[in-house]
């Protein structure tokens, strides 16, 4: 289902999770992923081996949380609750 949905032309993944599930990390490359956490934000290392063009991401996070996921994914657009992340 993921890879369908990375493939079309409608934007890409959504998903509402409490933690990432385990199928995403068997994608090489994400164009737009959009996660929306029930709690905390909570990013596995492993989520940034994979090539993601767009990453949105909404729950509970601190700065000093921000900015790990920024260092985690420094070429990829970073919307973090709506809001952007230079």
């Amino acid at each position: 289902k993921f890879e369908s949905d990375n493939k079309s032309d409608g934007g890409g993944i959504a998903i509402r999770v409490k933690e990432i599930p385990a199928t995403i990390f068997e994608l090489k490359e994400i164009k737009n992923l959009e996660i929306a956490f029930i709690d905390e934000i909570n990013i596995p290392e492993k989520l940034s081996e994979i090539k993601i063009e767009t990453l949105k991401l909404s729950g509970k996070i601190n700065n000093a949380e921000i900015k790990q996921i920024k260092k985690m994914f420094p070429d990829t657009q970073l919307i973090i609750n709506r809001e952007t992340i230079e």
